[in-house]
């Protein structure tokens, strides 16, 4: 994924549509005549369903088959009404095993139809999944935008270990951070899920604005918060990242004329 600064005028970037017709396929289960090859045909009135007798989570899964850097996912559910109303979720990992480690949420207590969701991609995915709590899964056509990533982005390698302690100022790629234990930001102006404390300053520096975040390692959702104000408030688990110095501020998947 490219990040360019706009100086002038910008243009959203033309996205390009993965064939996903003989990729690789998992279900949790699949009620016969549904299979999760009609999640992908192309057309919009047939549809995958999972085995709506068995309990638990249902999903459907995809593997890209290469590591791909996944811009947008739209998504056509059935219309129809559950109460109490499913929690559905996009799941989008390195890996099979969907580790939260490589992982990191799309989509999260999706609602109503068909949905468009712009991902922040964190690194490099191979695998994604769609999962709801409320079985049958139904999936009328799923299409996804991504790019060819030159090779795996491995969390970490950008930047340089943060530490936790107060009297140390933390470098990460040119901009120094006042880490501040037990402290959150208090006006943060986006929340997102994240593996580990360098994705969410990888985050803020490819936000525009962005001047401080916070990290809670113990949340498995919603552990990041970026902001353009840097004022804070005490909060047990989390800790806050103030930057210091002048960074290079990029905004994600445009690109300018």
């Amino acid at each position: 994924m490219k990040f360019l600064i706009c100086l002038s005028y910008c243009v959203a970037p033309v996205l390009t549509q993965m064939i996903l017709t003989g990729k690789g396929l998992d279900t949790s289960s699949t009620l016969p005549g549904n299979e999760p090859e009609l999640a992908i045909d192309g057309d919009g009135n047939t549809y995958f369903m999972s085995n709506y007798t068995l309990p638990g989570e249902a999903y459907w899964q995809i593997d890209l088959e290469g590591y791909y850097d996944v811009n947008e996912i739209r998504i056509q559910f059935p219309n129809m009404v559950r109460n109490p109303p499913e929690n559905r979720t996009i799941s989008l990992s390195k890996y099979s095993t969907f580790e939260p480690a490589h992982t990191f949420l799309c989509g999260q207590n999706i609602p109503g139809t068909t949905s468009t969701w712009m991902c922040q991609g964190l690194f490099a995915v191979q695998y994604i999944r769609v999962t709801t709590d409320q079985p049958p899964l139904v999936l009328h056509e799923i299409v996804i935008y991504a790019d060819q990533a030159v090779q795996p982005v491995l969390e970490g390698t950008s930047l340089e270990t943060i530490t936790t302690t107060t009297t140390t100022t933390t470098v990460s790629s040119g901009s120094s951070y006042r880490v501040m234990p037990g402290y959150t930001l208090t006006t943060p102006t986006a929340t997102l899920t994240t593996p580990m404390v360098t994705m969410c300053s990888i985050w803020c520096q490819q936000s525009l604005g962005c001047t401080a975040f916070s990290f809670n390692k113990g949340l498995l959702v919603n552990n990041c918060k970026i902001g353009a104000s840097q004022e804070t408030t005490l909060s047990s688990g989390w800790t806050a990242n103030i930057k210091g110095a002048v960074m290079d501020m990029r905004r994600a998947g445009y690109s300018c004329s």
